[in-house]
């Protein structure tokens, strides 16, 4: 009897000090990592310099993550947006995508205020650092307009104006060619009764 009670207690002395153990070795609560957060480095560069060593915009690599109380986290980035469950795990969280069923471990540091995940892509790792902040796209800039293709120029005046001028001479034209015929007319009948004067 008293072999077993020994046995007990030193189960339950094992047990209270793997859960001390635990705690101690940086188990974490929501409260630490609920909140917005952004991708800050990717292979230790910021976004843009990662980005121009790529050939692509900041735009197009951004993402944010909001982690909610209920350990669901609200994803997005350039071109999708998602959710994603968590499960806290020590001193970081496994986080599982809904669409993909995929899975990833993200480690926190408290002293960095940080998150830290790990990419394959193609058998190229890279290394995704996210700090406490959200991400705001730009709007790219729109070119700038050619002034000597406006509509609103110098040309459209310049054109009505040899339109207006246009139909005057057409007018003009029509009133010349009817007095050379009234002229015409009237000097035709003089030349004919000239003649009938002549025959007389």
């Amino acid at each position: 009897m008293k072999t077993m009670m020994r046995k007990i207690t030193t189960m339950l002395i094992v047990t209270v000090f793997a859960c001390v153990c635990l705690v101690g070795c940086g188990a974490i609560s929501i409260d630490d990592v609920k909140g917005d957060w952004t991708l800050d480095t990717i292979n230790g560069q910021s976004l843009a310099d990662y980005g121009a060593a790529a050939g692509l915009d900041e735009n197009a690599l951004y993402l944010n993550w909001t982690i909610k109380d209920d350990c669901t986290i609200d994803s997005t980035n350039a071109s999708v947006s998602g959710t994603l469950k968590m499960e806290l795990k020590g001193n970081g969280f496994e986080a599982t995508e809904d669409a993909s069923g995929s899975k990833f471990s993200v480690e926190f540091d408290k002293d960095a205020g940080t998150l830290t995940y790990k990419v394959d892509q193609g058998g190229q790792v890279n290394t995704c650092v996210m700090k406490k902040g959200t991400f705001t796209p730009t709007a790219a800039e729109e070119p700038a307009a050619d002034e000597g293709s406006s509509v609103d120029d110098g040309s459209t005046d310049e054109t009505e104006e040899n339109l207006d001028e246009g139909s005057t001479d057409e007018e003009y034209d029509e009133e010349y060619d009817e007095e050379g015929y009234e002229e015409d007319y009237e000097e035709g009948d003089y030349e004919e009764e000239y003649d009938e004067e002549d025959a007389q």
